[in-house]
């Protein structure tokens, strides 16, 4: 069963803009309702009133076996914060650690402010809590849902949040124009409630959660997230579990991809590889691999060019298998915190227009100035003929092309952003080819051709795809006064 409990703040039905008096008094009395709540036990699953719930996320929560909280994503970075939470959806376990925060947070909402910059300060700084980031894709920002998402993608989403708007006439108009304004309305719910109990103030509801509505979540077609990495032995191998693609990435991939990651992406690990690799070719150091249960492991054979990686070779093989995001790695590399996947999807998506640049971690071994992992929509391969990076560089001067490509130097806006939330460790053990330095000479013209054919790509989207300005000011203004009022809060 579950509960749906309004609180009693003692204000009239008049709706309440952004930013007032009246809203930052109704928002700082989220922490002691909640609070009120997990102090007799049972778990919580907070949702703000101007959200549509188009199917279940009992799957998503329950999925989740790790986290004490599990929150929608605002930003994949804001206000020196990374992910910078939304608390207007959130599901919350009952324990010492949320209930010392809640109080926390009650205490810091002594006068009234806005919720949302206290709670993010506290969670990343001054709590012990397990917290885990809701998919963007299922669970989307109104900036996300009704300004960034194609049609296709809005059909994916579970939860739908009007926030990124200021006032019930913008978000009932939103919510109309969605078909998502069910008011007056026969709606047939996707899953199954019951209301069991009803008081002023309080209404019981039953919910089934069959085993298999996450087995068929499991089953459904899913979109390929893909991980490209390349390998090469070295002589002194012997044991696959000593490999550093099994003892660092595979193995800190198990521990960093979240349930709900994996049941929200079909996650595929693609690995170039030499054909003349006789330790990779070998069937049976294959088999001997060790990946979880929801990893797909291909491995691509290239025929061998000295001190060449074969990223765009199989940067194409995921390409052709349908892949809509990728991130390149190492074999070498360490997957340091949870969420990651979601955090980077989140930030390329927010990216106007969507999907358009690069995103990376944040990494304290090698380089700073350049994006030595990095994270991109398969817009990227479209717009660079198929190609991950341009064919031309060899091994190095890869990571500074796509580094300085997507740069407001190149394009004269920023299309590139480090994810802090996400964090990899390299383990820099060694080259396995010989540097080709002479990247350095045809780095500058890369990126003229590079910015050509960004241009022609836009020029395009926004023939068919016009955007207005009044959203794009709207956004801005808001982004700018959430940060002045946090910036005087904190």
């Amino acid at each position: 069963q579950f509960v749906v409990d309004r609180a009693d703040l003692k204000l009239d039905s008049t709706p309440l803009d952004w930013d007032t008096s009246e809203y930052k008094k109704m928002v700082s009395a989220r922490a002691t309702h909640i609070l009120s709540k997990l102090e007799t036990g049972v778990n919580i699953i907070y949702s703000d009133v101007d959200t549509v719930w188009r199917s279940s996320p009992l799957p998503y929560l329950a999925a989740t076996k790790k986290a004490d909280m599990i929150i929608e994503v605002d930003a994949a970075e804001s206000q020196g914060f990374s992910p910078f939470y939304c608390t207007g959806f959130t599901a919350i376990v009952s324990n010492k650690r949320t209930i010392q925060f809640m109080k926390d947070w009650q205490k810091a909402l002594k006068h009234p402010q806005l919720n949302q910059p206290i709670f993010n300060e506290i969670l990343h700084k001054r709590s012990n809590i397990i917290h885990q980031p809701l998919p963007a894709m299922q669970f989307p920002s109104g900036a996300l849902y009704f300004h960034q998402f194609s049609d296709k993608e809005r059909e994916k989403a579970v939860i739908v949040h009007a926030n990124y708007m200021v006032g019930i006439s913008s978000k009932k108009e939103s919510f109309h124009k969605h078909a998502l304004w069910m008011i007056n309305k026969t709606a047939t719910p996707s899953f199954s409630i019951q209301l069991v109990n009803s008081t002023s103030n309080v209404r019981v509801y039953e919910a089934k959660l069959d085993s298999d509505q996450i087995n068929q979540l499991k089953k459904d077609k899913k979109p390929i997230f893909a991980i490209i990495a390349a390998t090469r032995s070295r002589n002194d191998w012997n044991l696959v579990s000593e490999t550093p693609l099994q003892k660092h990435l595979i193995q800190s991939l198990s521990q960093s991809i979240t349930e709900v990651e994996a049941l929200t992406w079909d996650i595929h690990l693609f690995v170039a590889v030499d054909n003349d690799d006789m330790f990779w070719v070998d069937d049976i150091n294959m088999q001997q691999l060790r990946i979880p249960s929801w990893l797909s492991l291909t491995f691509g054979f290239f025929p061998p060019i000295p001190n060449h990686i074969p990223f765009n070779d199989i940067a194409q093989v995921a390409y052709r298998r349908g892949a809509e995001y990728f991130c390149r790695v190492n074999d070498d590399s360490d997957f340091v915190t949870a969420g990651w996947i979601t955090l980077g999807v989140t930030a390329l998506q927010h990216f106007e227009p969507p999907n358009l640049g690069v995103v990376g971690p944040t990494c304290h071994n090698g380089p700073q100035n350049i994006f030595t992992h990095d994270m991109v929509h398969r817009t990227h391969m479209d717009i660079f003929h198929h190609l991950y990076y341009p064919p031309q560089f060899h091994n190095w001067y890869l990571d500074d092309w796509i580094t300085f490509q997507y740069q407001k130097k190149t394009l004269g806006v920023d299309r590139s952003m480090r994810v802090r939330g996400w964090e990899i460790r390299h383990w820099l053990s060694g080259p396995r080819y010989k540097p080709d330095t002479q990247g350095s000479k045809l780095l500058p013209e890369a990126l003229v051709n590079g910015r050509r054919d960004i241009l022609h790509y836009l020029q395009i989207f926004y023939a068919n795809h016009p955007t207005t300005l009044e959203i794009k000011n709207m956004e801005h203004k808001r982004n700018k006064t959430k940060h002045q009022s946090a910036e005087r809060k904190l």
